[in-house]
């Protein structure tokens, strides 16, 4: 086969492009020519897990950083250049500096594309937040609303935090952009999670009991409802770390112990310092409903809401097995 062939057969395979097609800006250790950090994109094991699973409606309920916005970015940037209709690709984002963040990597990834394939995709619009191309009339915006118009492809980035912080935002997304993509079209939308309330805990709560009601969803019969995909920090292999010096509590234990119990998994020794270390550090300083809210280990923990007497109660406890709580006698 003739290498512009086998170029034209690879071009033809998704899986292949988003492997092989598209640069990022990494914390890598590989500088181009401007100093910036680049490689190219490969989807990791809970990229790869979502795109096997991708239904028509998709929630996702998620652990911080796990590359998801990148994913769907990129996802949507080869949607629209390899599509053969003027499909409409769109990106909410939580406020205005999110949506500049998520537009640049789309730019970022467009500008680096071989020259070749830049000359067949032409852009005949570019602007701080939308691109349209020239060879089949496909667009991608970036916002922090859509209104109007038909999307045939969505995203809505940190639901959870859009409900919290604009809950008339979360309503303007579900009562009016989400129901403008239709059935055959995709939407994303994943959050971490932002308390036991709102739109997105709404969403999660009625996927959930779909998901526990009805059969998997597989045909566009069931296109509207949602099919949840949840992904537990223990999943992630970046989350290790040597546990050499990591202190580790009875209350650690006690948790990993119980987790590994109820969801039959086992944790090992740098998950567990992993864990330890970022609960005990500075951004969580041992607030454990913080952790479970961005780090949950299943679907119902980011949920929980402890009383506010149990969770003192609680801190106490542990407070007192590591001995920073000494008896007084003031008889």
């Amino acid at each position: 086969m003739a290498d512009s062939d086998e170029l034209t057969a690879r071009l033809s395979d998704p899986a292949w492009r988003l492997s092989n097609l598209y640069q990022i800006v990494t914390k890598g250790q590989a500088a181009d020519e401007d100093g910036a950090l680049v490689q190219t994109f490969t989807p990791n094991a809970a990229q790869r897990k979502l795109l096997r699973m991708l239904h028509f409606r998709n929630l996702i309920l998620k652990a911080r950083q796990l590359g998801f916005s990148t994913l769907v970015c990129l996802l949507w940037l080869d949607t629209a250049l390899f599509s053969r209709e003027p499909v409409s690709c769109g990106i909410i984002a939580q406020d205005r500096e999110s949506a500049g963040k998520l537009f640049a990597k789309i730019m970022f990834a467009y500008d680096r594309l071989p020259g070749t394939l830049k000359a067949a995709f032409p852009l005949t619009k570019r602007t701080a937040e939308e691109i349209a191309f020239g060879h089949n009339g496909a667009s991608i915006r970036v916002a922090t609303s859509m209104r109007g118009g038909t999307m045939h492809r969505l995203h809505v980035s940190e639901m959870g935090k859009i409900g919290a912080r604009f809950p008339e935002k979360a309503r303007e997304i579900v009562t009016g952009s989400i129901p403008a993509v239709p059935e055959s079209g995709i939407v994303i939308v994943e959050s971490t999670a932002e308390g036991a309330s709102g739109r997105f805990y709404e969403m999660v709560r009625r996927a959930r009991e779909v998901s526990e009601a009805r059969q998997p969803l597989t045909s566009r019969l069931n296109s509207r409802e949602w099919r949840l995909h949840f992904f537990a920090w223990w999943e992630a292999p970046e989350y290790r770390i040597d546990p050499q010096g990591v202190l580790i509590t009875d209350t650690d234990r006690a948790y990993f112990n119980e987790l590994e119990g109820r969801l039959h998994i086992t944790l090992d020794a740098r998950q567990r310092a992993w864990y330890a270390a970022t609960l005990h550090g500075a951004d969580f300083a041992g607030e454990r409903p913080l952790m479970w809210q961005e780090y949950p280990s299943d679907a119902e923990e980011p949920f929980r809401v402890p009383r506010e007497g149990c969770y003192y109660t609680a801190q106490l406890s542990q407070a007192r097995q590591e001995d920073r709580i000494a008896a007084h006698n003031l008889g």
